[in-house]
């Protein structure tokens, strides 16, 4: 109980609830992040605690892991790699997390709709591949990762797909662990 880990996330407590959709964005057009502040100024009178967060970090140094050393492919996408390309001291490549928290249990039948309607303002000047990326994996559609199919996973390991099946053969063909990115056991 001491410890911070062990401490309850402070926002178990919400009535309602949260939930979050990623982004990326291959151009930083400042219409474009004024178009997303007026939707997030709406948005927030409805989830008032919600959030756009932009992230500028070197993105160039999670890309050049080589691609069979992780599990994720996403990384390694056609948008990241055009950044790597034009990496340079003003970002080209923004990872975008909109994030809603909401009080009122009556806004918990549109979150999804209001999620990919701010995805896509934040989004909307960036190229049809940036548009596209799944984002980053912790900030993936929750709805994508419902487990109906096994879409989504495809998509986001990649050519690693197949090498992951066959460890979730051997060491979980019941599929105990089935949430978010879940994996179909190989054949």
């Amino acid at each position: 109980p001491d410890s911070p880990c062990l401490q309850k996330d402070k926002y178990s407590d919400i009535p309602g609830g949260k939930s979050g959709v990623g982004a990326h964005i291959d151009q930083f057009d400042l219409g474009q992040v004024q178009k997303s502040w007026d939707t997030w100024s709406e948005l927030i009178k409805k989830a008032p605690q919600s959030c756009i967060m932009y992230e500028f970090y070197p993105y160039g140094k999670v890309a050049s892991v080589p691609l069979e050393h992780g599990a994720f492919a996403q990384r390694h996408s056609r948008v990241a790699e055009r950044y790597v390309k034009a990496c340079s001291p003003s970002p080209k490549f923004v990872t975008v997390l909109c994030l809603l928290i909401w009080t009122d249990e009556s806004f918990t039948a549109n979150t999804r709709d209001e999620l990919l309607k701010v995805k896509s303002v934040v989004s909307g000047s960036s190229s049809q591949a940036a548009q596209e990326s799944l984002g980053y994996s912790n900030y993936a559609d929750p709805f994508s990762t419902l487990n109906e199919t096994d879409e989504y996973a495809r998509k986001l390991f990649g050519p690693n797909y197949p090498r992951l099946q066959e460890v979730k053969k051997k060491y979980d063909p019941d599929m105990v662990f089935d949430r978010w990115f879940a994996i179909r056991p190989a054949p």
